[in-house]
């Protein structure tokens, strides 16, 4: 076996810039894999006793979990996720981008968690919720209820005669969560879809949840049932993207608000958990009413940074793969590093978890570069090419959880809408551009005109003909409309038809029935504004703002790939690319040569596999600088596992004759070459 400087010289650095993005909530095994478990004890071991008390008393607790930017909250909660499944269910609710639907999105937010299924369980946490119930412990008693949906309903009724909203639809929509092939129906009820009629009468119910009010009955129908289960643990985080009041600062009041409508109407059961920055929490305090800071704030744990052996056990735990791969091993569990340098950086000596890896980042690097060059080079930042490899990254992850569009809320996808537009530079974005209870699932902005969009994926007919008015009446007011839709319009002996041919039929009107990778590329830019805005986005060692990250998008040109910006004419005349070259199968009115137009470039066509390969290969060397040949090629193999190997070790050839990267030793054993980027102007 290779000895460790060997090895430190094939490999990535283990403290890479991905690896220092906020951890997702349903990460499995973060224990084992990046938690050392005397960070931050104190504080998990107070949050445990709060969670305690709601199992033990049955009322709902409130706990506020404060903390500097980095200091590890996000994956305290991921921690508290993955140790106390087993005795609560978890729901991770990020901010709201409109506070007219916030009961609406905690509500979608606390199903979609409900949905996933736990560690070492095969069904979903609802399931678990719902066989939970003290009613279906008598097993002969469940098979009957079971078996049939009124009697489900009727005992269900006699369990909980009083107190609930909407009781026998709400119960007959429990009811099919038993029944597989009805599971994702009754899901997308209870998450807030806007069901088409049919649907409706599959599920036994007379609408959707349509408003606040239902969405605010129907959560606490689940807090209320839970009583004779597991509490459920609902975390706030990334607030501070909350929507913003005049003054820029997040608007806290419909948080605290729902907050305290939890505790004066005695909701039982549930564990709200705030996780927020400090200076955040400073804001809130400020803004909010004395009665609803009292009910959120008696409880309040503060992360504190973190000592010196704490970092140097961060330190070991991300080194322990490289030393796991070395014979003999190493003398330190912190080799190549040492506790001199922990001290030399953090003299206080305390630091923030973040901080801690950062350190080992720079330090790791130079000491691998010292290997290869007898003078020590410092690190060389690729700020564009580290960014493009966390954008695969968090593309991958995205498309993973997104399989369809309406996984998404309408209100998040006009806001994902709004940031990828004021990215490219597209002035006076307007949000609600319709009026009435639909407004949120539209906005204007000026390019060459005003150019309204309305997005609506509503299947229930009845929806559809509303909004389609409402598009009526502000088409008077827009030099362009277009409705994005990829659900369908109905039929032609519909009123809602009608008034949709009426409109969209006249260009430069059009209707664009989207695509779901666009939904991706959005969702993922989406994400990484929100780590901005929180001071949560970090690439090689940067803190990137909401402006520098704009200016990533466009010098990157990644967006350009997204075909609903495309199809909206945001980057000027459209040509054929692999991406948009499927024709739709329906036929759609299409604009005319007066759409509005900009005088911004064509867009780049789509690159094929191997030119994306390509980008890749080079955009990882300029990050690491030079790794092991050998690793380089797997590391591309487990990113395009539709490629051969073959075909990954060819275009790496065509690199080096390009002389775009060199390998240093090709007269070596290929297990010890090691490849490296070649500077543009070498």
């Amino acid at each position: 076996m290779p000895d460790i400087d060997q090895i430190i010289c094939q490999e990535s650095n283990p403290f890479g810039s991905e690896t220092l993005k906020v951890p997702d909530f349903w990460v499995q095994n973060q224990d084992q894999a990046s938690t050392v478990n005397s960070i931050h004890q104190q504080q998990f071991l107070q949050l445990e006793s709060v969670l305690d008390l709601v199992i033990e008393q049955k009322y709902s607790k409130t706990a506020v979990l404060s903390g500097d930017s980095g200091s590890g909250k996000s994956h305290l909660l991921a921690r508290l996720k993955h140790e106390f499944n087993p005795k609560a269910f978890f729901a991770y609710i990020e901010f709201w981008v409109d506070d007219d639907y916030m009961w609406r999105h905690i509500l979608r937010r606390t199903v979609d968690s409900l949905l996933q299924i736990p560690e070492g369980e095969q069904e979903s946490q609802l399931l678990l919720w719902l066989k939970g119930l003290t009613i279906f412990q008598n097993q002969s008693i469940a098979q009957r209820i079971l078996g049939e949906r009124n009697v489900f309903i009727n005992d269900l009724s006699r369990a909980f005669p009083s107190g609930l909203y909407n009781a026998r639809n709400f119960f007959s929509v429990l009811f099919h969560l038993t029944n597989p092939e009805l599971y994702p129906l009754a899901c997308d009820w209870l998450k807030g879809e806007d069901l088409a009629e049919e649907d409706l009468r599959t599920l036994g119910v007379r609408r959707s949840i349509d408003s606040e009010d239902a969405a605010q009955g129907i959560l606490i129908n689940f807090a209320t049932i839970s009583s004779s289960t597991k509490p459920i643990v609902l975390c706030f985080d990334n607030l501070d993207n909350l929507p913003s009041l005049p003054d820029g600062t997040p608007n806290f009041k419909g948080l605290f608000n729902f907050n305290s409508t939890i505790h004066t109407r005695a909701i039982r059961n549930l564990f709200i958990l705030i996780s927020v920055v400090t200076n955040t929490w400073g804001q809130a305090k400020r803004q909010v009413p004395p009665a609803d800071l009292a009910l959120a704030s008696r409880t309040v744990i503060r992360l504190k940074d973190i000592n010196l052996d704490q970092a140097e056990a961060l330190w070991a735990m991300r080194l322990y793969s490289l030393h796991a791969q070395a014979t003999p091993q190493p003398r330190s569990s912190i080799y190549p590093l040492n506790r001199q340098q922990l001290q030399l950086y953090f003299p206080n000596p305390r630091a923030r978890p973040r901080n801690v890896l950062e350190a080992g980042r720079q330090l790791f690097q130079q000491y691998k570069n010292g290997l290869v060059n007898s003078t020590p080079q410092p690190e060389t930042v690729d700020i564009k090419s580290a960014f493009q490899l966390l954008w695969r990254s968090e593309y991958r992850e995205v498309a993973g959880k997104i399989s369809r569009v309406t996984t998404v809320a309408t209100t998040d996808l006009i806001q994902m809408l709004v940031e990828a537009l004021q990215a490219l530079g597209i002035t006076e974005i307007r949000k609600h551009l319709l009026n009435g209870a639909y407004s949120g699932y539209s906005l204007s902005y000026q390019k060459s005109g005003k150019v309204g969009v309305v997005w609506a994926e509503n299947a229930n007919m009845k929806s559809f003909y509303n909004i389609m008015k409402a598009c009526q009446r502000a088409n008077r007011e827009c030099d362009a409309l277009y409705l994005i839709r990829v659900t369908d319009v109905g039929t032609p002996r519909l009123s809602g038809h009608r008034i949709y041919r009426e409109v969209f039929s006249n260009p430069p009107n059009k209707h664009i029935r989207e695509n779901l990778t666009s939904v991706h590329h959005l969702a993922t830019y989406h994400k990484l504004v929100k780590d901005a805005v929180a001071n949560e986005l970090i690439i090689s060692g940067q803190t990137i703002s909401l402006e520098k990250l704009e200016k990533l998008i466009r010098e990157s040109k990644i967006l350009q790939q997204c075909k609903l910006l495309r199809d909206l004419g945001i980057f000027g005349t459209t040509q054929t690319t692999q991406a948009s070259s499927t024709q739709n199968p329906t036929p759609t009115p299409t604009a005319s040569t007066s759409q509005p137009r900009t005088n911004q470039p064509e867009i780049v066509r789509v690159v094929n596999p191997e030119e994306d390969l390509k980008r890749y290969l080079v955009n990882q060397l300029n990050v690491q600088q030079f790794m092991g040949l050998e690793t380089l090629i797997n590391n591309a193999h487990q990113e395009f596992p539709e490629l051969e190997l073959t075909v990954i070790e060819n275009v790496i050839k065509q690199l080096c004759e390009a002389k775009k990267v060199k390998i240093l030793d090709p007269d070596a054993p290929r297990a010890n070459q090691l490849i490296i980027s070649v500077p543009r102007n070498a």
